[in-house]
């Protein structure tokens, strides 16, 4: 049962695209409150985490929800992976104004580090390669954020031998004397996918352009997919389509042939 838990925990951890920042006095949505200062209440977070916390987080605009979830991954990527947060309290400054005071009480846990990464299931790659893609190391504090961008850098990896529908599913097993996290990844490998058929949607910039590109697709139809073989092939072409490099894609995956369409929307 605890790890089962582990599994649906740490799935809410590495959903929440932390890499999305705010900029300071973004206006949001109605639903939203521009956060102007933030309070960290806990009898137990030592101040400098606390302080680090509500820094990152004042002067944007958060809805209530997402700023909970933020300050849980915050704590999370300190160590405190057991970490929860009561629902903030708000406060406007100004009558007529999204502009608020937020306070919001926490239960950050004890602070865990990490003990091991390990995978099961894997062939395509040696144990080294895969445990590279990860940024942190034995004896770190757990840092949820990083252990989601290992798992986003393994997909990436394995796109590069065509397999598209790589599938990792961490397990979690928590040491509570040592106050350590062991990770075992269940992988799903898939089967690899060649490139398909390329399908253009938009005006020529002149006669010829979609014959030209048509041509050159001819070096990569069939060929096993790679995401960086598709970035190359479009630079390597924004002269017969200026735009091209930055087109946005749409991958149309056939099971029944194992290939990847691309549909590029071209300006």
């Amino acid at each position: 049962m605890r790890m089962l838990f582990g599994v649906l925990f740490l799935s809410t951890l590495i959903n929440i695209a932390p890499g999305q920042e705010c900029s300071p006095n973004l206006s949001g949505s109605d639903a939203n409150v521009r956060v102007q200062r933030l309070t960290i209440e806990s009898s137990t977070l030592p101040n400098g985490d606390r302080e680090r916390i509500a820094r990152s987080l004042e002067h944007c605009s958060w809805s209530l929800l997402e700023l909970e979830e933020r300050i849980r991954q915050a704590l999370r990527d300190l160590g405190y992976f057991k970490a929860n947060a009561d629902e903030p309290r708000v406060s406007f400054v100004k009558q007529g104004t999204r502009d608020a005071d937020v306070s919001i009480k926490v239960q950050e846990g004890p602070q865990y580090r990490l003990g091991d990464i390990r995978f099961e299931k894997a062939s395509l790659f040696p144990p080294d390669r895969l445990r590279e893609q990860f940024a942190i190391l034995p004896g770190d504090l757990f840092n949820a954020t990083k252990f989601g961008q290992g798992l986003e850098q393994l997909r990436n990896l394995y796109a590069t031998e065509g397999h598209v529908n790589f599938v990792g599913v961490p397990v979690v097993a928590i040491d509570e004397s040592r106050r350590t996290i062991d990770l075992t990844i269940d992988v799903d490998e898939g089967k690899p996918y060649n490139f398909g058929r390329l399908l253009l949607d938009g005006s020529e910039p002149r006669a010829g352009s979609g014959k030209a590109l048509m041509e050159s697709w001819s070096s990569l139809e069939g060929k096993r997919y790679n995401p960086l073989a598709l970035k190359q092939w479009l630079e390597a072409n924004s002269s017969a389509w200026p735009g091209i490099a930055s087109a946005k894609q749409d991958l149309i995956q056939s099971q029944q042939s194992l290939a990847v369409d691309v549909h590029l929307s071209l300006p």
